[in-house]
């Protein structure tokens, strides 16, 4: 049931960019129903329309387009779960050009938000057909085997269906536990072999050759079919798709293939439970959302909406963090998030209205669309070596949350912090600026102070020992006119914190 601040906090952590306080507040007057109904018809906000007031946009646009939509927008849930969906559904301009493919790569983070509450079928066929999908995986312009001219398809795009987007590696039951008596491989070489053949023939929509200079990284693409594959063919299941038929159809009649596979609700499920709610989520946990994945409650698979509710309502999302079964529950805060709920949370904006961050991989190895290979971040079957691989445990983050990082991220949230607030002295038009007006009111409160920082930033998970060191903090810097020393100390002390790193 919802009914504090701190229920509500915890529940925007796994929804939102970051909880505002003018936010918890309303989701406690509507309740949760209310909320996720706003926010499942909420249109969702376009990256390419911000970028189309910026002449030629560059990629550090893109970065500023996405960290402002992620701070200012109201479509958070939207928004979130597109995030989520781009570590699943990958594209890099690490991998890409990211000066050309500008517009493209944020037209495909429009694809996902657009798809984030429909059906999961409809989101697969839009994401692998985007042309930079295409481009980056190795479908686009990937043509039949030709034993003459020595042409052989390419095998990439196959392989990263099947293990990275639809059913992955290993059987699954419904919870998510594998296929007794062990590690039952879902699919082999022969089946990649055959899936390839599948999807021959893709090119940019609109080009007037194979090999035009024509690049168009807006539109889905299109088939030619003089380059694709008619031959039958036989994929997962032993499905046999017939001689003669034409790119469309074969990639039609594949993707419902691999839709109803068993395997794909657990396996999308628990990605997307590991990136909103909790790495390590309980078998039963996983199998009540994979449940609502293959029939929600009208018997449609593959509902997104749905599952995404199902996710954040469920009992071990909203009450995991108390319970004394769930010792290993949460999970690690990704870096580069800590960054954008600090923003969000305290209304940080700059003058010319810009969230202007480029190269933020340099301080959190992570940054909008760039990550350093094609398969995201991090694995989400990631284990840290020591005690968590030791129990069996994953903990993705840990991938990129490094010795290295853990400094220059502290740097990063200095700057943050205790610069970039109201004592910044003529700050540029493009400082980001905290908006700490209603902190400072509590400064002469310091345990006032920590309590509403808990709850805002922490969700009122706060350890009495944390708490008592943040109060003796506050009292120990001098209380001035302003405040804004006392308040920027405990919030800089509390977001760097061991604690707070971890999402409860």
């Amino acid at each position: 049931m919802l009914g504090t601040t701190t229920e509500a906090s915890r529940f925007l952590a796994q929804s939102t960019f970051g909880a505002k306080r003018s936010e918890t507040t309303r989701l406690i007057s509507i309740g949760y129903d209310q909320w996720l109904s706003e926010q499942f018809n909420t249109d969702f906000t376009s990256l390419v329309k911000r970028l189309g007031c910026s002449g030629q946009p560059t990629a550090a646009d893109r970065q500023e387009a996405f960290f402002h939509t992620a701070v200012e927008s109201d479509d958070q849930l939207r928004q979130r779960v597109a995030y989520a969906l781009g570590q699943i559904f990958g594209v890099t301009d690490r991998v890409l050009n990211p000066n050309k493919s500008t517009l493209g790569l944020a037209r495909f983070h429009g694809t996902l938000a657009a798809h984030a509450f429909g059906n999961f079928r409809d989101l697969l066929e839009a994401a692998i057909l985007h042309p930079l999908m295409g481009e980056q995986m190795g479908m686009l312009r990937n043509e039949k085997t030709n034993t003459v001219t020595k042409i052989r398809a390419d095998e990439s795009f196959a392989r990263n269906l099947l293990e990275r987007f639809t059913i992955g590696k290993f059987e699954l039951e419904i919870d998510g536990t594998q296929t007794a008596p062990g590690r039952i491989l879902t699919f082999d070489q022969a089946d990649i072999e055959q899936l390839t053949r599948v999807f021959t023939g893709w090119n940019y929509a609109g080009s007037p050759g194979w090999q035009s200079t024509h690049r168009n990284y807006f539109d889905p693409m299109q088939a030619d079919e003089f380059f694709h594959d008619t031959s039958a063919k036989t994929i997962i299941g032993g499905t046999v798709l017939l001689a003669g038929q034409t790119a469309e159809e074969d990639l039609d009649q594949a993707l419902d293939v691999l839709f109803a596979h068993d395997n794909v609700a657990p396996f999308i499920s628990r990605q997307l439970i590991q990136q909103l709610v909790t790495s390590n989520p309980s078998p039963a946990y996983l199998a009540r959302v994979a449940t609502v994945f293959n029939s929600d409650e009208n018997g449609d698979r593959g509902n997104l909406a749905a599952v995404i509710r199902a996710i954040l309502l469920d009992e071990e999302a909203r009450t995991g963090h108390v319970n004394a079964t769930l010792p290993n529950f949460g999970k690690l805060r990704e870096p580069l998030l800590r960054q954008i709920l600090l923003w969000r949370t305290f209304s940080a904006s700059a003058q010319n209205d810009r969230h202007a961050y480029d190269n933020s991989e340099l301080d959190f190895a992570q940054g909008f669309q760039r990550a350093a290979a094609a398969n995201g971040f991090f694995k989400l079957d990631y284990s840290q070596p020591g005690a968590v691989a030791a129990a069996g445990l994953v903990s993705p983050e840990f991938q990129v949350f490094t010795e290295a990082t853990a400094v220059t991220a502290t740097n990063r949230l200095f700057d943050s912090v205790l610069v970039n607030n109201a004592l910044l002295t003529a700050p540029s038009p493009g400082d980001v600026i905290l908006d700490l007006g209603f902190e400072t009111t509590l400064a002469g409160q310091p345990g006032n102070l920590v309590s509403h920082l808990d709850q805002l930033l922490m969700g009122g998970q706060m350890s009495p020992v944390m708490r008592s060191i943040l109060i003796d903090l506050v009292i120990d810097t001098p209380l001035s006119a302003s405040g804004i020393e006392r308040v920027t100390e405990a919030i800089f002390a509390i977001v760097t914190s061991p604690e707070f790193a971890v999402q409860r």
